[in-house]
C-alpha cells in the first residue's frame, strides 16, 4: 500500500509538471504572435505629421509626438521607399527612421510635402527626372532640423498653386543641410527659401528653374553656400539677398529670368564667384539700399537692359569682372549708389560703357572699358565718381562725355584710339583730369562747349586727329602743365 501510493504521488507530480510546461509554452507562444502582429502593424500604420500652414508671422513649431519604438534590425539596414513598398509614403519612412537613419526612394512620383524632422540621408535610386518628389499642398520639402541632412537626387516640386496656396520648392528655415544633384522648382513662391540667423546649407550641383516666383530667396540673416547649380527662367528675381543675409555663390549660372538675375536690396549681401549671369530681362545684377555684396571674377552679359545697377545707397566690390554685351549700360549708378569696380572689363555695351547718373559715386580702379556704342564713361547730374588707371578706348563715339551739372575726378587714365572726342564736357559739367594720356581720338584730345568747365593737370593731349582742345567762348578750363 504504501509503495503504491507513493508511485501515485510521483505520477502526480508528473502530471502537474507537464500541465505547467504547456500553459507557459502556450502563453510565450502567444506573446510571440502578439509582438509580431505589432511589428508588422508599425510599418503601414499612418505617422502624425506637423501643420505646413503659411502666415505673415513666423510659423510656430508644432511640439513633437513621442516616436515609436523601432526595430534596430531594420534601421541598421537602410528603408527603401518604392510605389511598391514596403514604404510607400517618404514621409512614413522619416518617421520610422532613427536620426543618422538611410533612406532610399527607387523611381516614382511621390504626392507629398517631406517634413525632415531629423537628421537623415534621404537618397534617390536612379535619374533625377524618374525620382519625384510633388507636393499637393505643402512645400515640396521643409527643413525641421538642426541635424545633419543629406538629400540627393530628386526632381523636387511644389505645386501649390494649383490650389490658390503658397509654399515653397525647398523651405530651409533651420540647420545646415546638403542638398545635392536635385531639380527644383515651385509654382507659387520662390524654388527654394532659406531663412533665419543660424541658418547656412549647403547646395550642390542642382537645377533650380522656371519657378513663379524667385529663384532662391535668402532673408532673415541667413546664409549658405551654393556651388555648380543652374537658377534660371524664374518670373521674379533668380537670386534675392536681404535682410543681412551673407550666403556664398561658387561656380552658378544665374540666367534667363523674366526679371533680374541677382537682386540685393535691406542690406543683403553675399561673395559670389566665378558666376555667370546673363540674359536677364532686368539688370543681371541689381543693388540697392546698403548692400555690400563681393563679386570676383564673374561674368555680367548679354542683358536686356543693364549689366549692374547700383541705386539708393547701394555698394558692392566687383573684381576682375567681365562685363560684356549688355543692352543699356554695362554699369548703371545713381541716387548714392557706390560701388567699386577693380580690374574689370566693361565691353560691346549698347549704349553706354559706365554711366554715372544722378548724385551717383563709386571707385573706379585699373579697369578697361571698350567698345561701347555710346561714350565709354558718361558723368551727369551730379554724379561724381572717382576713377583711377582705367583704360578708355576704341569707343564707337567718344571717351569720357560729362554734362548737366556731372563732375568726377578722373586720374592716371589712358583715354584713346575713340572714334569722337577723347573728352567731352557740356552744360555745367565740371571734371578732374590728372596726369592722364588723351592721345589718337577721331576729333579733339578735349572739346568743351556750352558753358561746360574743367580742371586738366599733367596730361597728354598731343596726337588726336583735331589737335589738342576745342574750347568754346562761354567754356571754363582751367590748365595746369599739360603736354599738347
Amino acid at each position: 500500500m504504501q509503495i503504491g501510493a507513493k508511485h501515485l504521488s510521483w505520477s502526480a507530480m508528473a502530471i502537474g509538471l507537464f500541465a505547467q510546461t504547456a500553459l507557459l509554452a502556450g502563453a510565450i507562444a502567444i506573446t510571440n504572435s502578439s509582438t509580431a502582429q505589432a511589428q508588422v502593424g508599425d510599418s503601414d500604420r499612418p505617422q502624425n505629421r506637423k501643420s505646413t500652414t503659411k502666415s505673415a508671422s513666423p510659423r510656430p513649431k508644432t511640439p513633437k509626438a513621442t516616436p515609436p519604438v523601432r526595430k534596430p534590425s531594420t534601421a541598421a539596414k537602410g528603408l527603401i521607399v518604392s510605389p511598391s513598398g514596403p514604404y510607400r509614403s517618404i514621409g512614413d519612412a522619416i518617421a520610422d527612421s532613427p536620426s543618422g537613419g538611410r533612406i532610399t526612394v527607387r523611381p516614382g512620383t511621390y504626392s507629398e510635402g517631406v517634413i525632415v524632422d531629423r537628421g537623415i540621408q534621404l537618397i534617390a535610386e536612379g535619374a533625377v527626372e524618374d525620382v519625384r518628389i510633388e507636393s499637393p499642398d505643402k512645400d515640396g520639402i521643409l527643413i525641421d532640423t538642426d541635424e545633419p541632412v543629406t538629400i540627393r537626387g530628386f526632381t523636387i516640386r511644389s505645386v501649390a498653386g494649383r490650389q490658390g496656396a503658397k509654399f515653397y520648392g525647398i523651405d530651409i528655415p533651420q540647420g545646415r543641410p546638403i542638398i545635392q544633384d536635385c531639380d527644383i522648382s515651385s509654382d507659387s513662391l520662390a524654388s527654394i527659401a532659406i531663412h533665419t540667423r543660424g541658418t547656412n546649407p549647403t547646395i550642390q550641383r542642382c537645377q533650380i528653374v522656371n519657378g513663379a516666383a524667385g529663384g532662391v530667396f535668402i532673408y532673415e540673416g541667413a546664409q549658405g553656400k551654393i556651388e555648380d547649380c543652374n537658377i534660371w527662367g524664374h518670373e521674379l528675381a533668380n537670386v534675392e539677398i536681404k535682410d543681412g543675409s551673407y550666403p556664398s555663390f561658387l561656380r552658378v549660372k544665374i540666367h534667363d529670368g523674366a526679371a533680374g538675375g541677382i537682386f540685393l536690396n535691406s542690406g543683403g549681401s553675399g561673395v559670389f564667384e566665378d558666376c555667370d549671369v546673363y540674359r536677364n530681362t532686368l539688370a543681371n545684377v541689381e543693388i540697392r539700399d546698403p548692400s555690400k555684396p563681393v563679386f570676383r571674377r564673374c561674368k555680367m552679359r548679354e542683358g536686356k537692359q543693364g549689366g549692374i545697377y547700383v541705386y539708393g545707397n547701394g555698394q558692392g566690390t566687383f573684381e576682375n569682372c567681365d562685363i560684356v554685351g549688355n543692352s543699356l549700360a554695362g554699369v548703371e549708378v545713381k541716387t548714392g549708389g557706390a560701388p567699386t569696380l577693380r580690374n574689370c572689363r566693361i565691353t560691346g555695351g549698347k549704349v553706354s560703357g559706365l554711366f554715372i547718373g544722378v548724385d551717383g559715386l563709386g571707385l573706379i580702379e585699373n579697369c578697361d572699358i571698350s567698345g561701347n556704342t555710346f561714350a565709354g564713361l558718361e558723368i551727369r547730374e551730379r554724379g561724381n565718381p572717382v576713377v583711377r588707371g582705367t583704360r578708355i578706348h576704341s569707343g564707337q563715339q567718344g571717351g569720357v562725355f560729362v554734362y548737366e551739372g556731372g563732375r568726377g575726378t578722373i586720374e592716371d587714365c589712358d583715354i584713346v584710339e575713340n572714334t569722337r572726342a577723347g573728352i567731352e564736357i557740356k552744360s555745367f559739367g565740371n571734371p578732374l583730369f590728372r596726369r592722364c594720356r588723351i592721345n589718337r581720338n577721331g576729333y579733339e584730345g578735349v572739346w568743351v562747349y556750352e558753358r561746360g568747365a574743367g580742371t586738366f593737370e599733367y596730361c597728354d593731349v598731343s596726337a588726336n586727329q583735331r589737335g589738342a582742345w576745342d574750347v568754346s567762348a562761354d567754356a571754363t578750363v582751367k590748365r595746369v602743365g599739360n603736354r599738347e
